[in-house]
């Protein structure tokens, strides 16, 4: 009976095998919020997984590692869920920077239908206008209808026959 108490004892005190699995997931985890951008997105999430993980490296340190497995497990939830808001804060920035891109190209688009649907300028007199008609006159024929032109006149206008 006693060598069965004994056995019974000892099976307690038997410690845990270093949870190397559940550290080397946390740090994986954190690494990938970090790629995310966590610290730009969900720093104060990022700070916990990060802060969970120095918890389960001083329990490991001490050899208490089922304690250091729950820091670590801690860790490793804290960083997804920094990683998950990480990604779903640079999926709002480029939908509010896709948004802000469509609504200057409708602006673009209603400038230029505006554009297209104002009517023509009109007219406007200047000097190589002169001598031409306005507006409900009719033109002047060229001067190949009226006949040849004396040469005195051509040299006048032209300065060639």
């Amino acid at each position: 009976m006693f060598s069965s108490l004994m056995l019974a004892g000892l099976s307690g005190c038997a410690s845990l095998p270093p949870p190397d699995n559940a550290m080397n997931q946390a740090q994986m985890a954190i690494q990938a919020a970090q790629a995310a951008q966590a610290q730009d997105y969900d720093p104060v999430g990022l700070g916990f997984a990060r802060d969970r993980f120095q918890q389960a490296l001083d329990a490991m340190r001490d050899h208490k590692y089922e304690q250091a497995g729950h820091f670590a497990d801690e860790a490793r939830a804290d960083a997804d869920l920094a990683r998950v808001k990480a990604q779903l804060g640079a999926a709002r920035a480029q939908i509010q920077s896709k948004t802000a891109e469509n609504q200057s190209l409708r602006e673009q688009i209603e400038r230029a239908e505006a554009a297209a649907a104002a009517p023509p300028p009109a007219p406007s007199a200047s000097p190589a206008d002169a001598g031409t008609t306005t507006e409900g006159d009719m033109p002047a024929p060229p001067e190949s209808v009226l006949g040849p032109a004396s040469s005195t006149s051509t040299m006048n206008q032209g300065g060639q026959p």
